[in-house]
């Protein structure tokens, strides 16, 4: 029973660090009244660095676990037919043109004959159920899949195609007072679950959910599982048929409690790890700073996670595998409409999801701060928006019911709202003990308590020194570390008063909207469209962000007129505070990397490297050897060469010849003809199904046993050609002889020089 523990520690810790600040004020400096309400902001401040705290302490305590799966390397089975599918806006020809192709990506990265991959999209919203661009729009996507399919014919099960869209059209919302899709993103996927459990929910027209349907459809009714993905998210390879396995496993299968109607065993959701991917992070350096490590993490398995690891359930944010029959009775008709914005943990809530944390997609992350920070209101809003489920009873669509969600589930929900307070509390209660007590520990001591979640990273990178580590890499490590989380507190203090604001808005819109004006409830942007809208310039920046500013100019006008003794201590904050804006601009500028300027000697050390490299392929990629590389040149303890060679070595050779006319080592008449006597052998090697095999013999040509063919091999000599045709083509516009023609003989002189004095040293009696 891990959860009353836990909770009962964050409880504590809460209320010994609020207790911890209060103690530090002098007696007398506030009211009771004063006290009470510091205190209870205070607490509200403090559960974040407490519940860090206990996290922290539980990722060490309790080791990660894994879900077991089956082994689908070699297939998905018939019988657990999956669909993958993106929900998605289409807004431009663009956008639509970027949806296909990255559908195509998730296919060519999780090939199965019982695996579709679907377009699931809606128009944005309108005052009208059509508007002039409609058609274009819908016309390009059509024309994408069906482009798909018969670029990728027969790739389905019995010959079926793989690909899908599904098109929703406008249905006008009472409520809104607009043309929208129903329910948006949670409203596709109801439509997609009814259709594939209902084949007449397929039929266009009337009032069935879809308005165009391309593609094979006849074998939908068979699919067990869907994985679905935001546009922006990548499909890892074969990482469909380990979500399929994983799910599939009897161990993981769903159990109804048929009273709740939830499921209490097993998993109807799992989510997979969402780690950014390495192209967004390096965006600017806010992205860099924000979004953490990026990239995929060729050393981890699996990760720490306090709620799957302790109480074998996580969260599901949205990205994931799902079993359609246990969302369908899970759900059901219990949600009621036009109420439900953020619906992914909820669901999480009914139908039990679980962290699959050795199984890693990958998603964008925003280059801007007001980006994330539109996404983050979003969100908040959300999260209020389902505070209800909070409550011994939560609506449906017709009445009411006992809430049927478990502590845990009602904690995560409650967790959401603690968290979207905690910057209003914390720009609450900074500047008021500077103000009440500047000459106190107690500002100090609530710096410190801010500070818990940011030194938590950098004592887990000190406790990570294992054997194989040298100290001064692992120091390395560490003071990185406290760089990148110094940086982010710094920030984080930085635009403490605009969170504060913007969560705030957030807080009482939802708040409004639910009990006073019923609308705007399922208002939402893309993150595309959040990212296009930020503000780039700094005169937007600065107007959007002007609450941060007014924040600290009436704190330090606060200061002046009450407590001028605390000037010294407010005043750096309200310096930090009024240049936030200017800061969030800076983070937000995309970076842009130049070419490494090199020093001299390091260009020169390089260029002969180079020189010595060239000298291998000049002397061993001869006419004897039909042109092409052998594997290697030994000379100890006898001189001797492998006359085998590779793909990848084949590969390698064709673009050390583009090398070496780029260095001005052999002038492009040369070039040509090394090249033009490589491509003539290779007309002769044998081959399998266009791929050439993984080892010839350079003198016969005839292909050394055993014979068989290496995608890797293969593929990276096509990503050679690939190169050698774009350097090919730039030579119509080289100059015969460049400034390189003179470095390259510079650098063959020094050579020689080199080893004629290694050759009189050798030939010296000493």
């Amino acid at each position: 029973h891990p959860l009353a523990p836990m909770l009962l520690s964050v409880a504590v810790l809460t209320v010994a660090g609020a207790l911890a600040v209060i103690a530090a004020v002098p007696v007398g400096a506030l009211a009771p009244i004063a006290a009470l309400a510091l205190g209870a902001i205070l607490a509200v401040a403090a559960s974040g660095p407490a519940l860090s705290l206990v996290n922290w302490c539980c990722t060490r305590l309790v080791a990660p676990k894994t879900l077991p799966r089956y082994d689908y390397s070699a297939g998905i089975p018939s019988d657990h037919r999956s669909l993958v599918v993106v929900p998605a806006l289409l807004t431009s020809l663009e956008e639509a043109d970027e949806l296909v192709a990255r559908l195509e990506v998730h296919f060519l990265a999780n090939r199965d004959p019982h695996l579709q991959f679907a377009l699931l999209s809606d128009f944005v919203d309108a005052d009208a159920e059509r508007r002039d661009e409609d058609e274009a729009l819908l016309a390009r996507a059509r024309s994408g899949i069906e482009e798909l399919n018969r670029l990728h014919a027969h790739e389905g099960e019995d010959g079926g195609e793989p690909f899908l869209l599904l098109h929703r059209p406008r249905r006008w919302n009472e409520r809104e007072r607009r043309w929208m899709g129903h329910e948006r993103k949670r409203g596709k996927l109801e439509d997609l679950n009814r259709a594939l459990r209902d084949p007449a929910a397929l039929v266009v027209g009337g009032e069935q959910p879809f308005m165009l349907v391309v593609g094979d459809v006849s074998s939908l009714r068979r699919v067990k599982y869907v994985i679905t993905l935001d546009a922006d998210t990548q499909l890892p390879r074969d990482a469909a048929a380990q979500l399929v396995g994983t799910m599939a496993h009897p161990l993981n299968r769903p159990r109804f409690d048929e009273v709740r109607r939830v499921v209490v065993e097993g998993y109807g959701i799992l989510q997979p790890r969402v780690a950014v991917s390495l192209p967004s992070a390096g965006r600017s350096w806010f992205s860099r700073l924000a979004a953490g490590e990026a990239g995929i993490d060729p050393y981890s398995r699996a990760v720490s996670d306090q709620y799957q690891d302790l109480f074998g359930a996580g969260s599901f944010i949205g990205k994931g595998i799902y079993d359609v029959d246990a969302v369908t009775k899970a759900f059901g008709d219990r949600f009621p409409e036009d109420r439900i914005l953020s619906h992914d943990l909820l669901e999480s809530c009914y139908a039990r999801s679980g962290l699959v944390s050795d199984i890693e997609l990958f998603e964008d992350w925003p280059s801007r701060y007001l980006a994330d920070i539109s996404r983050r209101h979003r969100w908040i809003r959300g999260d209020w928006q389902i505070a209800r489920w909070l409550m011994p009873s939560v609506p449906l669509i017709a009445g009411r019911e006992r809430n049927p969600l478990s502590t845990l589930s009602r904690w995560k929900l409650l967790d959401n709202l603690r968290r979207s307070l905690e910057p209003l509390a914390w720009t609450l209660a900074l500047p008021a003990l500077a103000l009440a007590a500047p000459q106190s520990w107690a500002f100090v001591a609530v710096v410190a308590l801010f500070s818990v979640p940011f030194v938590l990273p950098v004592l887990r990178e000190a406790q990570n020194k294992t054997r194989e580590l040298s100290w001064f890499t692992h120091v390395g490590n560490v003071v990185q570390s406290l760089v990148r989380q110094t940086l982010q507190a710094a920030l984080a203090v930085a635009m403490l008063p605009y969170e504060a604001v913007v969560n705030a808005d957030a807080v009482l819109r939802t708040l409004f909207r639910l009990t006073c004006s019923r609308r705007g409830l399922l208002e939402w942007t893309t993150a595309s469209d959040a990212e296009r809208k930020a503000h780039t310039a700094l005169g937007g920046v600065v107007v959007s962000m002007a609450a941060a500013p007014l924040v600290a100019i009436a704190m330090a006008g606060l200061c002046v007129a009450w407590r001028p003794e605390a000037l010294w201590a407010i005043a750096p904050l309200a310096a930090l505070w009024c240049c936030a804006p200017i800061g969030a601009w800076l983070i937000s500028k995309p970076l842009r990397v130049g070419p490494p300027a090199l020093p001299h000697a390091q260009r020169r050390f390089l260029r002969r490297q180079a020189r010595l490299i060239w000298r291998f392929f000049e002397t061993f990629v001869t006419a004897e050897e039909h042109w092409l590389p052998p594997d290697n040149y030994q000379e100890h303890p006898a001189r001797a060469i492998a006359h085998r060679t590779s793909p990848t070595n084949i590969g390698l050779s064709l673009l050390v010849n583009l090398g070496a006319a780029d260095f001005s080592f052999i002038p492009l008449g040369v070039l040509l003809a090394r090249t033009a006597g490589t491509f003539a052998t290779l007309d002769q090697l044998e081959r399998h199904r266009g791929h050439y095999l993984n080892w010839y013999d350079t003198h016969s040509l005839r292909p050394l046993p055993p014979m068989y063919v290496s995608t890797v091999d293969s593929g990276n000599l096509v990503g050679h050609l690939l190169v050698l045709r774009r350097g090919l083509l730039e030579l119509c516009d080289r100059p015969i002889a460049g400034p390189e023609l003179a470095e390259a003989l510079a650098d063959s002189a020094a050579l020689l020089d080199e080893a004629r004095a290694r050759a009189g040293r050798r030939a010296s009696p000493e």
